[in-house]
């Protein structure tokens, strides 16, 4: 059975660093990541047979990860929007117009 830690332990405190900074892949904290939370999200993909899993540890953690998802969808909908409009506004009239020889 695996031991229980809210904080998991380092080799070093160099490691400690280095897994809060990004440059090591490590478990920092339980609850920014967990190595049981982390097989369940693999054994999840693979029962759903899909390429991630992402558990939260309440229903608030669920509806925040769909909103920011789906705000990551809009933000780049707009984006593309905004694109689509500058060029008819600016490409479509050169091409409307009649050209004068």
């Amino acid at each position: 059975m695996r031991e229980r830690w809210w904080a998991h332990r380092f080799k070093s405190a160099e490691h400690g660093a280095a897994c809060f900074a990004g440059e090591a892949d490590d478990f920092i904290y339980t609850r920014i990541n967990n190595p049981t939370v982390r097989e369940l999200e693999q054994t999840l993909a693979i029962l759903e047979e899909g390429a991630e899993a992402i558990c939260t540890s309440s229903g608030m953690g669920a509806v925040n990860v769909v909103y920011f998802a789906l705000l990551s969808k809009v933000a780049s909908l707009c984006t593309l929007v905004k694109l689509a409009f500058h060029c008819c506004q600016r490409s479509l009239p050169a091409l409307l117009s009649p050209r004068i020889l």
